[in-house]
């Protein structure tokens, strides 16, 4: 049987990246510089690019899901800092 379609790979979004997200927001919180910080995230930018060669995905796409995933981890943050900000 033969396919005349072309196939596409269906990406699972980065914005549903529920653990990566909590675990990245985590992490920042614990950085103590701004230094520490912009290094930790370039890393992080850095992998997922990686993973984006590797599934090679178009430059707009990959655009839009490390905005997204960044978004979501500014988020996370946000609230993760608000539940430790509370505490005695």
């Amino acid at each position: 049987m033969t396919h005349d379609h072309p196939c596409h790979l269906v990406l699972f979004p980065m914005v549903n990246r529920i653990g990566k997200i909590r675990h990245v927001a985590a992490k920042m919180l614990t950085m103590t510089t701004r230094r520490e910080a912009e290094i930790y995230y370039k890393q992080v930018t850095h992998g997922i690019r990686r993973h984006f060669d590797h599934i090679d995905l178009s430059e707009a796409e990959r655009r839009e899901q490390m905005k997204v995933f960044w978004d979501a981890v500014w988020n996370e943050w946000s609230r993760q800092r608000g539940r430790v900000s509370r505490k005695p």
